[in-house]
């Protein structure tokens, strides 16, 4: 970790002195609970900043995306100098997964597929038809010759399948919708 007072980018935001010693600790690496000890704040003081005080929440933003970026740093540097190839992917994954969580929107996993298109059907309808009766005259269907049979009646009004027919000594179902 690097001297907090290294980063002063926090005190032009309009926050005050805890707050932005708070956020340059953030920045720096510094866990939550080191942040607080350090700062001499509270979990509750900190949410209130956050929920209270819109510049303390794009602070601590940015002292995120700052942290991301210098894991992000330090896995380029450990591809040349990490000796042990086990390990270097185990802290890849594991500053790749940090970085998501500080950034889900620019290093996160998920991919956002919401489609807010609209459609006008009336109109793609008009234009399918105008297109189908287009090809219709482009490509006109040939005639195909052939004859007509007449297949004569069967004269005897049965069933064919002898199981589906009700023996004769059940009486007949009544019509339910006449």
């Amino acid at each position: 970790m690097s001297d907090s007072t290294s980063l002063s980018i926090f005190a032009d935001q309009g926050l005050s002195e805890p707050q932005a010693r708070f956020c340059t600790l953030i920045a720096t690496g510094h866990s939550l609970d080191s942040a607080y000890k350090l700062t001499g704040t509270t979990e509750y003081r900190y949410t209130k900043w956050l929920v209270e005080l819109p510049a303390f929440e794009r602070a601590i933003r940015s002292a995120r995306a700052i942290l991301a970026e210098r894991h992000l740093n330090d896995m380029d540097r450990l591809l040349f100098t990490e000796p042990d190839v086990q390990r270097l992917a185990l802290m890849q994954r594991h500053y790749h997964w940090k970085a998501g969580k500080l950034i889900p929107k620019v290093y996160g996993d998920k991919l956002d597929l919401n489609v807010s298109t609209t459609v006008d059907l009336a109109g793609a309808l008009a234009e399918a038809k105008e297109r189908a009766r287009l090809r219709l005259m482009c490509d006109p269907v040939p005639v195909i010759e052939g004859e007509f049979e007449s297949v004569p009646s069967v004269a005897v009004h049965r069933s064919v399948d002898d199981e589906s027919v009700a023996p004769a000594s059940t009486p007949p179902m009544p019509d339910i919708f006449s």
